[in-house]
């Protein structure tokens, strides 16, 4: 099952050696004065500095209810409390199941893409695969099966490198990023009823390039890359 609501492990420890740039296991970190590497772009929460207001408490439920179920979300009001000024305040909050996003790469470092219609921006978008992580379904698991729905391929290892909140203003739902090393055709695609999906590659050096011209735009399509990113980095999945 797709985001748009059509039915749509930890990685094992190793040794990192020595490799080209643009490749798999490479990127490099700046730090501060152009210093690179892992040390410099790990920012501990210890070093956040407050620069004034009120310290923020987190508000107390006092009623829920929901308003509607449109099948790949319902729509809740929630009435919370402010711990600060003491006075209740309404909220509209998006009920749905987690997300999940794979960025595939071949043995020959090249990553998988999908091209699809999107209904509410009215585009073609070029994305990776991902969809709903079904009720009671692991992340990887829901990153493998959508791998191979939309695409046709299976990886020999998935890794799952992090996790985002798609709009923690209105939604409660996580959008999980798994990286699938090894990715190669076994199949078909098995697409749902209104899915079409065309799929691509480029070569993985090409990803930031298509980032930064405009011809993917989808934010957590961009929020995989960045995880990718620290990945190569040594900063994600690496535990």
């Amino acid at each position: 099952m797709n985001r748009d609501g059509d039915r749509g492990g930890g990685p094992p420890s190793r040794t990192r050696s020595p490799s080209a740039p643009g490749s798999l296991d490479h990127a490099e970190t700046v730090g501060p004065a152009g210093a690179t590497g892992p040390d410099h772009a790990v920012a501990s929460r210890d070093q956040l500095i407050s620069l004034g207001g009120t310290p923020i408490l987190p508000w107390q439920t006092l009623e829920e209810t929901t308003l509607a179920d449109c099948r790949v979300f319902s729509v809740k009001r929630v009435r919370r409390r402010s711990n600060l000024t003491g006075r209740p305040h309404d909220f509209f909050v998006l009920h749905g199941e987690n997300w999940v996003n794979v960025i595939p790469v071949t043995p020959d470092e090249r990553v998988i893409l999908v091209r699809q219609y999107r209904q509410g921006t009215r585009e073609v978008t070029l994305e990776i695969p991902g969809g709903v992580i079904e009720s009671a379904e692991a992340p990887s698991a829901a990153a493998a099966r959508e791998l191979l729905e939309e695409t046709g391929f299976a990886a020999e290892q998935c890794v799952e490198l992090g996790y985002v909140y798609p709009n923690p203003a209105i939604q409660v739902n996580r959008c999980y990023t798994f990286l699938a090393i090894g990715a190669h055709r076994i199949g078909e695609q098995s697409l749902d009823g209104s899915e079409e999906i065309e799929v691509m590659s480029v070569p993985m050096g090409d990803l930031r390039g298509l980032v930064a011209g405009g011809a993917i735009r989808h934010a957590l399509v961009v929020a995989a890359f960045y995880w990718f990113e620290l990945y190569r980095a040594g900063l994600a999945g690496r535990g």
